[in-house]
């Protein structure tokens, strides 16, 4: 009897967190903004580097990829780049200074999530 609750109480939570899984991965932000896993997956976004080897993405003007080049622990967002997308700097755990430009006026939330800042 025992073993079977637990087989139901596993085979139930298991299907709860494929449900809350799915619509974690489907959500669409308020702010418009491409969300970071359709930014990863995309190859659409042409990659360009900074003087000191990072790499990024831009896309209508808004930074929506970024990777820290290895040994490198700061990065200098381009000039014109308006909006900083949700998780780009996210995990940069090496990412210690940024220089942001007057023409960036929005950040979205988790941009900098678990950077060292």
């Amino acid at each position: 009897m025992i073993i079977k609750l637990i087989y139901v109480l596993k085979k139930f939570f298991k299907s709860l967190w494929l449900k809350i899984a799915s619509r974690f991965k489907k959500r669409v932000k308020p702010s418009g903004g491409i969300e970071q896993s359709e930014v990863l997956a995309s190859k659409k976004i042409p990659m360009d580097t900074d003087r000191f080897g990072n790499e990024y993405g831009i896309k209508d003007n808004s930074l929506v990829k970024f990777k820290l080049a290895e040994g490198q622990t700061h990065a200098v967002i381009p000039e014109g780049v308006t909006s900083i997308e949700y998780g780009v700097f996210s995990f940069c755990h090496g990412l210690t200074s940024v220089v942001i430009p007057d023409t960036v006026i929005i950040i979205d939330k988790w941009a900098f999530h678990t950077a060292q800042l």
